[in-house]
């Protein structure tokens, strides 16, 4: 039985790209949610910050389903600091020869960490719009920039949304914490060849972020907010060897997640618009042969079944999915040959 511990401290200063990589203008999907029917679902308090937002009494209009956003670097980033701590234990059980288990807790946290929020995000934490509190966190409305209406120096504004700064900004808080799960097991099959099973787990308990320090913090545990943050992430593998030849079977898999949904919604139970991906499990197969001049031909199959990445909608415009998953099109053949000297 091993036991482990480890404690660190770390810095990192925005890179050049960070800082000065430049702007670009990029049209998302997202929702005014002060627009049309939208601005009836909000609360009081939402209305009212539409009120505020647009200068309008009622709501706004949104003529197009994309809507402008700015992205890029930003030269008012800051370092990052924080801490991190592991703790587990390694266990090789003398009574069951070649297997081993670890199991190991690591949290971390960090302090103005350098991020960025969607378009529709901004959008939905400004005016409250399916957040845990439900209060609009009117920190966020300092990046949406309205055509507002004003009698005197406006007076024809519309209350459209004009852009959504999404540049890079650091964070007030981020904090994460969960376990990685390993066991193994290599058997001497004999006649039947080598055997080796593997199984690689990390479960993450919160994966929290406080954008300013006015605002609550936000679990995305679960959720797709620009990137699939799964509760559960796991791969198995079986390994064969006998003589020359050798096979691996690899299965990969990711828990479900939620998103708010645009224009495509698979789940719309409890009155919310969203987006389900369901558990996602994945197979590769490759079969290998060791050839007596120290070389090795390889031939195999990613995504053994052809299975289609899920539908994702948030920061995926035009591919709608996330290459954490797969690429779409199904799976792929490949050979290799290895030389060694």
């Amino acid at each position: 039985l091993l036991v482990r511990y480890t404690w660190g401290e770390s810095f990192r200063a925005p890179t050049i790209g960070d800082l000065f990589a430049g702007t670009a203008e990029g049209f998302p999907a997202a929702t005014d949610r002060c627009a049309g029917g939208n601005y009836n679902q909000q609360s009081a308090a939402g209305q009212a910050q539409c009120d505020l937002g647009t200068g309008l009494t009622g709501a706004t209009v949104q003529p197009f389903s994309q809507i402008r956003g700015l992205f890029g670097s930003s030269v008012n980033l800051t370092p990052e600091e924080g801490k991190n701590e592991t703790i587990g234990m390694v266990w090789s059980p003398s009574f069951l020869e070649g297997f081993e288990m670890s199991i190991d807790y690591w949290k971390i946290e960090l302090d103005n960490a350098i991020s960025s929020y969607s378009v529709g995000f901004t959008i939905n934490q400004c005016y409250g719009y399916n957040t845990d509190t439900g209060l609009p966190d009117t920190s966020f409305c300092q990046y949406i920039v309205r055509d507002t209406y004003d009698a005197v120096t406006n007076p024809n504004g519309t209350g459209q949304i004009n852009v959504v700064n999404s540049l890079p900004f650091n964070l007030a808080g981020y904090r994460t914490a969960g376990y990685d799960i390993s066991m193994s097991y290599n058997l001497d099959g004999g006649v039947t060849g080598n055997w080796s099973f593997n199984v690689d787990s990390t479960y993450t308990d919160y994966f929290e972020t406080k954008a300013f320090t006015t605002s609550p913090w936000i679990d995305s545990v679960g959720r797709y907010l620009g990137s699939p943050t799964p509760e559960w992430k796991s791969n198995f593998y079986i390994d064969w060897n006998l003589g020359d030849w050798g096979a691996s079977w690899v299965t990969r898999t990711l828990s479900d997640v939620y998103e708010n949904c645009f224009f495509y919604c698979n789940d719309q139970g409890e009155g919310n618009n969203e987006n389900h991906t369901g558990f996602y499990a994945v197979h590769d197969l490759q079969v290998r042969w060791t050839a007596p001049w120290d070389a090795t031909f390889s031939v195999g199959k990613r995504n053994l079944f052809d299975k289609e990445p899920p539908v994702l909608t948030n920061n995926t415009f035009a591919h709608s999915f996330d290459a954490a998953y797969d690429i779409p099109g199904g799976g792929y053949w490949y050979m290799s040959y290895r030389q060694d000297f």
